[in-house]
């Protein structure tokens, strides 16, 4: 799957999001996501490491039930992602990867007040990254992820057709791909399977396409 086809199959989910929203109080906006990774297992050719991991996200949501009583809502959000590793390999060298990511979150929940929303439920995630070793290595990452995880969200609905969304999550991510492997005496290229449990927080800011009835 590349950047392009990823990009192309979110969209298409957005738009639909967008049509159909109407019916259930849905809106669409922007999103910003935290998070962290500690213990990452890098699976290589020439050796195994651990690591530490910051994570952001930005991009594009829409969610179908931003501000009814209806149990369900499914929230889609489809973003540029950014990785940074400390010390990869156990080496004086950091690494940086970005690409894009798409998230589901298929909620259940109900107002607990007039104009506040509480859900949670599973979610999927799926993530294509790039990037390379700082310094000049000249050995990059092409990692494909994918992963499961759950997440809870609260919706508070503002005046107007504005709702502001906070959600904190756990995912169980795995990469396939290849980068950099220090065998003992330099750096080569390496196969790699990558285990991940990331936490995370975001923040959204949507536009419902209808109000609450």
């Amino acid at each position: 799957m590349s950047f392009r086809s990823l990009l192309r199959h979110g969209m298409m989910v957005l738009l639909l999001l967008v049509v159909s929203s109407p019916v259930y109080a849905g809106g669409i906006g922007l999103y910003f996501k935290d998070g962290r990774a500690s213990d990452v297992d890098w699976d290589g050719d020439y050796n195994s490491h651990d690591s530490d991991s910051r994570y952001r996200e930005f991009g594009f949501t829409a969610d179908s039930n931003l501000a009814t009583d209806k149990m369900f809502n499914y929230r889609l959000e489809l973003g540029r992602s950014y990785l940074e590793i400390d010390n990869f390999n156990n080496s004086i060298y950091d690494a940086e990867l970005d690409g894009m990511a798409m998230t589901h979150t298929f909620g259940f929940g109900g107002l607990i007040a007039p104009s506040v929303r509480f859900w949670f439920g599973p979610e999927l995630r799926v993530a294509l990254l790039e990037g390379e070793l700082d310094g000049g290595i000249g050995r990059d990452f092409d990692l494909f992820g994918w992963g499961v995880g759950g997440a809870a969200g609260l919706n508070m609905n503002l005046p107007g057709k504005l709702t502001l969304a906070v959600k904190g999550g756990f995912v169980m991510m795995r990469y396939l791909g290849d980068g950099p492997n220090w065998d003992g005496g330099a750096w080569q290229n390496s196969d790699y399977d990558v285990d991940e449990d990331l936490a995370y927080i975001s923040v959204s800011m949507y536009f419902r396409t209808l109000g609450r009835k």
